[in-house]
């Protein structure tokens, strides 16, 4: 057998000790406190120091698409104590395209809000709000609210075939605190979908383009009208039919006003969302 030359023998002793490279994943089931440096926009890095990024993933395999320094209240009582750890939360994240079939890049389910018993008929547990149309600032319907919105649309009677019933059912990351969106959050989604600098929650989304780069959405694959789990009530209508109107938010790049009011009856986009 032939021996090894003193030069072939050195380079394989390099490349015995070259570092090898693995990917590991870093959504954890432990929920990122709250943040201590400046988030990046649009950064897919790991979380430094326990903070996410805005584009990045959560811990329940959706994208980050609203940070709060300070904190938000949130849970299913929206409470100062509602996050996974009982405390404030800090991050919402959405889930990604293909949540409802699985298979990523596919479009998101269009779904009734109630089922037909329930089409006109008041959720116990939401506070209803009224705005003039044009709508020209957010409901205070806050950032956080719509886990407990969710779960009394759902108590209502609403199953898996409805907006909130679909949004609660889904356990991506193995996560159980998915939900339908407050209008709030819903706008925020669209800022960040869109590209547009979220400078105030009462601000209403506009600008910007549809699934922008700039913090991360590209891969959101987001589509227009989006369904919210905040009811509006519309003084003008009999009183029996109060109720029926809920928050959407509407996404496209050409509507003059994001967001509006719709029937119960009508189908809309839906895509859940979490806080942590």
């Amino acid at each position: 057998m032939r021996k090894s030359t003193p030069v072939l023998t050195a380079l394989l002793t390099v490349i015995a000790f070259l570092p090898v490279s693995y990917s590991a994943s870093w959504a954890t089931e432990t929920p990122a406190p709250a943040p201590s440096v400046s988030a990046t926009a649009g950064s897919q890095l790991e979380p430094t120091n326990g903070t996410y990024a805005l584009g990045a993933t959560g811990p329940g395999g959706g994208l980050i698409f609203f940070i709060s320094k300070k904190g938000f209240n949130c849970g299913p009582n929206f409470s100062k104590t509602g996050s996974p750890t009982g405390g404030l939360c800090y991050y919402l994240e959405v889930a990604p395209s293909g949540w409802k079939s699985g298979i990523i890049g596919d479009p998101d389910p269009y779904l009734f809000w109630a089922v037909p018993s329930k089409l006109r008929s008041d959720v116990i547990g939401i506070a209803n709000e009224f705005a003039p149309f044009p709508v020209v600032k957010v409901p205070s319907a806050g950032i956080g609210l719509g886990y407990k919105n969710s779960i009394a649309i759902v108590r209502q009677g609403n199953d898996i075939t409805t907006a909130a019933g679909a949004s609660r059912a889904y356990q991506g990351g193995a996560k159980t605190d998915w939900y339908l969106p407050s209008v709030a959050e819903a706008n925020e989604l669209c800022k960040w979908a869109r590209g547009v600098p979220s400078k105030s929650e009462t601000t209403l989304c506009a600008g910007g383009k549809l699934n922008s780069p700039k913090y991360g959405a590209e891969l959101a694959g987001l589509f227009y009208g989006y369904s919210t789990s905040s009811e509006h009530i519309d003084r003008n209508a009999p009183k029996k039919y109060q109720y029926q109107n809920i928050w959407t938010v509407e996404m496209q790049d050409t509507t003059p006003h994001e967001v509006t009011v719709g029937c119960k009856c009508n189908t809309a986009y839906v895509r859940p969302i979490r806080a942590f």
